[in-house]
């Protein structure tokens, strides 16, 4: 019976993840909005943006790793695809990063730009 509960808050989940601009997974939702001194840097960046319910790009490429391992490659394919640079191009406009760039993180939900894009460095 659980595990059909946790099927369905994954679906209801991912359903919620498909707008057009949203191109990662998330690590964590919602955005903390104060600083907390137990959990530390994650809190101390603004809502939406880097570790703090942002779109982290670099985690994307493990977990695909991980649905392969577990024989799901389609799944791996398509989060892949949500970062891969050239897949992405129709909303260079959103993501405001050139055409060619894995960024680093995406703005999140919380983020008053959500959808643009940040590169390192």
């Amino acid at each position: 019976m659980q595990r059909s509960a946790d099927v369905q808050t994954g679906k209801n989940w991912q359903q919620r993840q498909k707008k057009r601009y949203q191109k990662c997974i998330m690590l964590l939702q919602p955005a903390y909005t104060r600083y907390h001194l137990e959990l530390g840097e994650i809190t101390s960046y603004p809502p939406g943006y880097k570790e703090n319910a942002g779109i982290f790009c670099h985690n994307n490429p493990w977990i695909s790793i991980a649905e392969t391992m577990i024989g799901r490659g389609d799944r791996a394919f398509e989060i892949y695809r949500k970062i891969c640079p050239s897949c992405i191009e129709e909303i260079s406009d959103i993501h405001r990063t050139e055409p060619y760039v894995y960024s680093q993180m995406v703005a999140g939900a919380d983020a008053p730009r959500f959808g643009e894009a940040k590169k390192a460095g």
